[in-house]
């Protein structure tokens, strides 16, 4: 994976949220990996604080990544995040490439 395009996102829920978006997170993981240039997509709860999750993804380029951004499966998730006030700030993508 050292070629690839690595995406690391940062979520928090608001209280008594967390359950409702780990099943968000859980649920994109089917379609996300049928995706051209999905090398690599696995969400991830935080040990410390049932609140926090991360999502580790791996894509041939920035542009899949791009392009997994705006599929149906994506923006419905994004819209329910929002409509049910899902989290306690908005979410942060870091955007990696490999140094070595």
């Amino acid at each position: 994976m050292s070629n690839s395009f690595h995406v690391l996102i940062f979520f928090e829920a608001r209280s008594g949220k967390a359950e409702a978006l780990g099943r968000i997170l859980v649920d994109l993981i089917s379609p996300s990996r049928a995706e051209p240039g999905c090398r690599y997509y696995e969400p991830f709860g935080d040990i410390e604080n049932s609140a926090k999750f991360t999502v580790v993804e791996a894509w041939e380029t920035p542009e899949h990544w791009q392009r997994h951004l705006q599929t149906p499966h994506v923006t419905k998730a994004l819209a329910q995040i929002q409509d049910e006030e899902i989290l306690a700030q908005p979410f942060t993508a870091q955007q990696l490439h490999s140094i070595s």
